[in-house]
C-alpha cells in the first residue's frame, strides 16, 4: 500500500502566489509538487513524479522534508556534497542571460574575466569551459552579419503583418488564379575560391586548406515555396535587371497555372524600371537589411557548406557539382530548412 500524502497546509491561491514568486528551476518544482497535491490533482507520490516528470522517490524527498519543515524548508537548496557551487544559481542565470545575447562572448577566457569582475569569483579555465561548453552547450560560433543601418523594429512590423501584406498584394492581382504559391527568393555569389571553415585537429596540428587564387564566379538566382519545398534555380553570369527578368521569366513559365507572390530583398535590380514582372508574378521587398527574415538564406548556406569542402580548377567544374547538389535536395528536405513560421503560417492562410 502507497505511503499517504501528507496534508498540505497552504491554500491552492497562496501556492500560485509563490510559483508566480519563485525564481529557480527547483523551488517551481516543489511548489508545483504540492499544488498538484493540494488540487487533488495527483493523489499519490507516483502520479506527482509522473506529472513532473522526476522519480517517485524524489518526491518522497520533497514530502518528507515539508513534513518535517514546512514550505520553507523545501524550498532552500541543500548541496548533497556539502560544498555549495562556485556560481550561485543566481549568478548562473545573470552568466546564462549574458551569453543569450547576440553579442556574446570572444573565448572562454573572456567569460572567465567576466564572472571575476562581475562576481568577484575565481574559477579555473577548465572550470568556465566545462559550465559553459559541456553543461549548457554555449560553442563559439561564427557572427551573422548585421549591417548597422538595420531597423529592428521594421523587421518585427514586416514579420507581425506579413500575412495582411500577403493578402493585400494578392487583392490588387486583376487576372483571376485558382491557387496562389508564396516564394522566398534571392540571389547568391559562387564562385571557385573556396571559403574555409573551422576544421578539428590535434593540439599544434595547424588545418590547411589548398586553394586555387582565382576569383571567376557565377550568380545562382533561386526561389522556394517553403510551405512545399518546390523551388526553381537559374545561373546566371552577373547580378543585374537582365538576369532578375530571365529568372522571373522562368519562375513564370515553371508555375504558369498559379499566382506566385515572391518575397525579395531591396535590390536595385528588383526595382528596375526595364522590368517587365510577369502578370502570374508578384513582388513584395523585405525591409532593408533584413536577409535573416528570409528563409532561402538558409538553403544557400547549407549548399555552400557541401561545396566549398575542395578548391575547384574551372568554373564549369565548380558549376557542375553545385548543380548536382541542388539536384539532391527532395522537396521536404528544403521546406523543412526553409519553413519559417511566420512563412508557412501565411502561406496555408491565403
Amino acid at each position: 500500500m502507497s505511503k499517504k500524502l501528507p496534508q498540505i497546509t497552504e491554500s491552492a491561491s497562496a501556492l500560485k502566489t509563490e510559483l508566480r514568486k519563485a525564481s529557480t528551476g527547483f523551488q517551481k518544482q516543489r511548489l508545483t509538487a504540492l499544488y498538484l497535491i493540494r488540487t487533488n490533482q495527483a493523489t499519490t507520490r507516483t502520479q506527482v513524479a509522473d506529472l513532473i516528470g522526476v522519480n517517485r522517490k524524489t518526491i518522497g524527498h520533497w514530502l518528507a522534508t515539508y513534513e518535517t519543515g514546512g514550505l520553507n524548508a523545501l524550498l532552500v537548496r541543500r548541496y548533497a556534497t556539502g560544498r555549495p557551487p562556485l556560481l550561485s544559481y543566481e549568478q548562473q542565470a545573470t552568466l546564462r542571460t549574458a551569453l543569450a545575447s547576440p553579442e556574446g562572448f570572444s573565448s572562454y577566457g573572456q567569460i572567465q574575466q567576466f564572472i571575476a569582475s562581475t562576481f568577484d569569483v575565481q574559477m579555473s579555465y577548465n572550470a568556465v569551459y566545462s559550465m559553459v561548453h559541456d553543461k549548457w552547450g554555449a560553442k563559439l560560433k561564427v557572427p551573422r552579419k548585421s549591417h548597422k543601418k538595420k531597423d529592428d523594429a521594421a523587421g518585427e512590423a514586416f514579420v507581425s503583418n506579413f500575412c495582411s501584406t500577403v493578402e493585400s498584394t494578392i487583392s490588387k492581382q486583376s487576372a483571376s488564379f485558382d491557387k496562389v504559391r508564396l516564394f522566398c527568393g534571392d540571389e547568391s555569389r559562387f564562385g571557385i575560391l573556396p571559403v574555409c571553415h573551422r576544421r578539428v585537429t590535434l593540439p599544434g596540428i595547424k588545418p590547411i586548406a589548398q586553394i586555387a587564387y582565382s576569383y571567376e564566379s557565377v550568380y545562382l538566382y533561386g526561389a522556394v515555396e517553403p510551405r512545399t519545398g518546390k523551388s526553381v534555380f537559374l545561373h546566371q553570369p552577373g547580378l543585374n535587371s537582365a538576369g532578375f527578368q530571365r529568372f522571373v521569366d522562368a519562375l513564370s513559365d515553371t508555375f504558369s497555372e498559379t499566382l506566385n507572390v515572391v518575397v525579395v530583398d531591396n535590390g536595385s535590380f528588383h526595382r528596375a524600371r526595364s522590368l517587365n514582372i510577369p502578370d502570374n508574378v508578384e513582388l513584395i521587398f523585405l525591409p532593408p537589411y533584413s536577409p535573416e527574415l528570409n528563409p532561402i538564406e538558409r538553403l544557400w548556406q547549407d549548399v555552400k557548406s557541401k561545396l566549398f569542402y575542395k578548391a575547384y580548377d574551372t568554373l564549369e567544374e565548380m558549376q557542375s557539382n553545385l548543380t548536382s547538389i541542388l539536384g539532391a535536395y527532395s522537396e521536404s528536405a528544403i521546406a523543412k530548412m526553409t519553413g519559417f513560421s511566420y512563412f508557412v503560417k501565411t502561406a496555408n492562410a491565403i
